[in-house]
């Protein structure tokens, strides 16, 4: 951090000084956690739907409740029953004392926490009520003055159907829903859930046939584009289902005030031009998207076409961002509340966490970008080292590759009992003296130059993105040759009228980093995406190097 920057390091979270008057006042907060890849949706939903008839049935409603310790599944499905149960819910991610100080903060009336964080020398003193914790998916505990009750579960999944589903049609008003889901198949995933005023409701709805992204813009005209929800498109479940809940609770926890909880819309990839007109009657105030994906949704024809109202908070998924995705993306929107231009913010490690292994803190100013990137600070509870090629872990500042470890980490555990073993990334990185992430890119993408340099393809994605807005998409490519070196290829997609342009570039700046002239191939129409949203870099080496 800068010595200007207003963030406060709080263990290894950051937070915002709340001596700034804005709405974007304590803005970083703390980060729900959980793991769903090792569970089926249908599994998850029914769960959540028994856990909400049993809050419901033992009158834990409309109350203000926080999550404490280490989330799971059985979290997961927790969070999802206190929506439907109308309570509103803080999400803390780990039990240690200054958490706890927090909860007095928020006024919170219960607390639900792992019994595994209950520790005796943390003592809580701050009105809570009760404190409810639970063991396994399938048994809850109620502790009060240090008895303790269990909260037992129905055995009738459509007991627990019909008790939920007549708790929300008297106490929820269906015309305030506004978050969508498009999802492949009819598990009973709760398909509209809001959020609002901080609270979180979740409406029911069982389909056949869920809404596809054609019906995304109807949908947002019916519910009302003026309320203050969510909005999110998740049409490729395998890549966002995971996902999608921890974000929304992040996004929440940034933007502390009602007012400024704008529309997020969670981008399809594979439809844009839907996803942006529903963006657009919902007056969407966030986007989130897969880098590199991003120029091309915030700098595309369609985007411009629909006129998408300003947008305040652009989440960029992944550590492949340069700064200048991050400028261009700030230069297309102005935030609404405050004048200033939009805000980014860096995930990584979605797709191994089912949630965010690290993040930066929000890029605002051109300082601040220059400062922070590729830098990441680790949430709470999850832990990184950097080795060496023969498994020797490196000091601070020595590169290396990035093995990370946490109790809830799902890729590489699934099916295996050494849950909380290290785990192997495959990025580039080094270790700042404060302990936070510098990820320089994938291993396997390093390149040497002629003069035995080696760098990464980020590093030079991002020099020729400095060559201006006209270049929409770039992919860097090399292949080994036989004096021990790298052949560099860009693949640039651009118009042909910019061609001379990017050539006057790479002589006059990407040389400078390279030493040798890359080769540079031209096309004219978008890059094929994989399922995950990112760039299919197999199928253009096929074409372009071999």
């Amino acid at each position: 951090m800068t010595e200007s920057d207003p963030r406060k390091p709080i263990g290894k979270a950051f937070i915002e000084n709340s001596k700034e008057q804005s709405f974007l006042d304590q803005k970083i907060s703390f980060v729900f956690r959980g793991k769903l890849s090792q569970h089926s949706t249908h599994d998850l939903d029914r769960q959540s739907i028994q856990i909400a008839a049993a809050l419901i049935k033992n009158g834990i409603v409309n109350m203000d409740v926080a999550l404490v310790g280490g989330f799971t599944i059985t979290s997961t499905s927790l969070a999802l029953a206190l929506m439907m149960s109308r309570n509103r819910l803080i999400i803390l991610d780990s039990a240690e004392a200054d958490r706890f100080s927090f909860i007095e903060r928020i006024n919170a009336e219960a607390i639900f926490i792992d019994e595994s964080s209950l520790r005796s020398d943390v003592t809580l003193n701050h009105g809570v009520k009760d404190i409810y914790s639970f063991e396994s998916s399938s048994e809850f505990k109620i502790v009060t003055d240090k008895k303790i009750t269990k909260l037992e579960l129905s055995e009738s999944n459509q007991e627990a159907k019909d008790s939920v589903e007549k708790f929300i049609d008297e106490n929820i008003s269906f015309n305030e829903i506004g978050f969508y889901t498009t999802t492949s198949g009819s598990t009973g995933v709760p398909k509209i859930i809001k959020m609002r005023n901080s609270t979180f409701y979740a409406k029911l709805k069982w389909a056949t046939n869920p809404a596809g992204p054609q019906d995304l813009p109807k949908l947002a005209a019916k519910f009302g584009p003026d309320l203050p929800n969510v909005m999110g498109h998740i049409n490729n479940i395998a890549a966002f289902a995971n996902f999608v809940g921890h974000i929304v609770v992040f996004v929440f926890s940034i933007l502390s005030e009602p007012e400024a909880r704008k529309n997020i819309l969670f981008c399809d990839q594979k439809d844009l031009k839907n996803s942006l007109a529903a963006a657009a009657v919902c007056k969407s105030g966030s986007l989130w998207a897969y880098v590199p994906k991003m120029l091309e949704i915030v700098e595309s024809k369609e985007f411009k076409e629909i006129k998408l109202p300003t947008v305040s908070l652009f989440l960029a998924g992944g550590a492949k961002i340069t700064k200048e995705h991050i400028r261009r993306v700030r230069s297309n929107f102005a935030a609404s509340q405050d004048g200033r231009k939009c805000h980014v913010l860096k995930l990584y490690g979605s797709t191994e966490m089912g949630s965010f292994l690290f993040r930066t803190g929000l890029l605002e100013t051109d300082e601040i970008i220059e400062s922070t990137d590729g830098i990441f600070c680790s949430n709470e509870g999850y832990y990184a080292e950097v080795r060496d090629k023969d498994g020797k872990v490196l000091p601070a500042g020595e590169k290396g590759e990035l093995f990370v470890k946490s109790p809830d980490l799902m890729m590489g555990y699934i099916g295996f009992p050494d849950q909380g073993e290290w785990y192997e990334m495959g990025d580039e990185a080094y270790l700042t003296d404060d302990n936070h992430v510098v990820v320089l890119g994938r291993l396997k993408e390093q390149i040497t130059f002629v003069n035995t340099k080696k760098s990464n393809s980020v590093e030079l994605e991002d020099r020729m993105y400095k060559a201006g807005d006209f270049v929409k998409s770039v992919i860097v490519l090399a292949k080994r040759n036989e004096n021990a070196f790298d052949d560099i290829y860009y693949i640039v997609y651009c118009d042909e009228a910019d061609d001379e342009k990017i050539l006057k570039h790479v002589e006059d700046d990407v040389l400078l980093l390279t030493k040798e002239r890359p080769k540079v191939i031209f096309v004219r129409e978008p890059f094929k995406m994989l399922a995950n949203g990112k760039f299919d870099k197999k199928s253009l080496a096929a074409k372009y190097l071999e």
